[in-house]
């Protein structure tokens, strides 16, 4: 019997088979590489202090709050350190260019994290360079504890509710979150951003950053209340109705047929023959924020009216009426803003 001739490979078959080889040879390298050398704890440990601290404060820039929590002392509060009220704050101030600085000895007072400073002793400074939007913040933090379990202390600043604020605005909130009953948030440090509870009002706050950190000072709110553009069509719709409702008068005295209105032409003109064309420039009008009563907007200057008349001693004429406004605009009112002349 003859035995069939075994065929040998071809070069060319051996040569892809030796490169699938090497290439299978050098995904298995590269993926034991990056098990074995990838960086780890390098933007997410706590294994010394200072990258405890980075940690947290990568922790801020992406507002992951249930993370930055984990690294600090337990805080009186966590209200105002969610994810959300985090990212209300990075929105306004994005974390940047973060840099820590090589820790020592804290020297500034006792140990209050509890931890106890294992393997210093004592309590550890450390310091962090960053850029908080556009302004650069320096802050120094005390950590305590061991590699593992370093824990921060004065991450967490306490800001004082504004009470007259409150009381003037009930939907007054703090990164988001309600204020409502709450005389006291703790919250990271950056920006304190304001909420009014109503798209007709806007909230600044030219009280500065909050920082933390050791020998930090609560802020206190320097709270500035405005019109938004939405408030300011609100004012001006409001006022317009109100032109618009006097103007259908038909007396020389309008409050006669229309209550609440305040233009009068002092003329001899015949019962029921006033046409009155209402105000189309405002710009006289004086319109600004009491603090005290932010939703009820007071409105006082003068504008001008023009009359058609038939007057009583026979013939048509017409006259421009100056008239003094005052009164207010109720931004709460429903189911739109209205203006109230005063009657005084």
């Amino acid at each position: 019997m003859t035995v069939p001739e075994r065929r040998r490979p071809s070069p060319s078959v051996n040569r892809v088979v030796a490169g699938a080889a090497v290439f299978v040879t050098l995904v298995l390298v590269a993926v034991i590489g990056t098990i074995v050398f990838w960086p780890s704890g390098s933007d997410d440990s706590r294994d010394t202090p200072q990258n405890t601290v980075r940690t947290f404060l990568h922790a801020l820039a992406d507002a992951d709050g249930t993370r930055a929590r984990q690294l600090i002392v337990t805080p009186p509060s966590t209200a105002f350190l969610s994810d959300t009220a985090i990212a209300v704050q990075r929105r306004a101030a994005p974390i940047t260019a973060i840099e820590v600085v090589t820790p020592g000895p804290d020297t500034t007072g006792p140990d209050t994290t509890g931890a106890g400073g294992a393997e210093s002793g004592g309590p550890i400074a450390v310091t962090a360079r960053f850029r908080s939007g556009t302004e650069p913040v320096e802050v120094t933090y005390r950590l305590s504890g061991a590699p593992g379990r370093w824990v921060i202390d004065g991450a967490v600043i306490p800001v004082t509710i504004p009470p007259d604020t409150q009381r003037a605005l009930a939907g007054l909130s703090l990164l988001g979150h309600a204020t409502t009953g709450i005389r006291t948030a703790h919250i990271f440090g950056g920006p304190l951003v304001w909420g009014s509870g109503t798209r007709y009002l806007a909230i600044a706050d030219s009280g500065g950053q909050a920082r933390g950190g050791v020998g930090s000072v609560s802020p206190t709110p320097d709270l500035a209340v405005s019109l938004t553009d939405a408030g300011t069509h609100a004012v001006d719709d409001a006022l317009t109705a109100y032109f618009t409702e006097c103007a259908r008068s038909r007396q020389a005295d309008a409050s006669t047929d229309r209550p609440g209105c305040t233009q009068r032409l002092f003329r001899s003109a015949t019962t029921d023959s006033v046409q009155w064309t209402p105000p189309d420039d405002l710009a006289e009008l004086l319109i600004e924020i009491d603090k005290p009563t932010p939703l009820r907007v007071p409105v006082f200057g003068s504008v001008t009216w023009t009359a058609e008349y038939a007057a009583t001693y026979g013939g048509d004429h017409s006259a421009t009426v100056d008239q003094i406004v005052d009164g207010t605009v109720d931004l709460a009112a429903l189911p739109v803003p209205h203006f109230t002349a005063s009657m005084d």
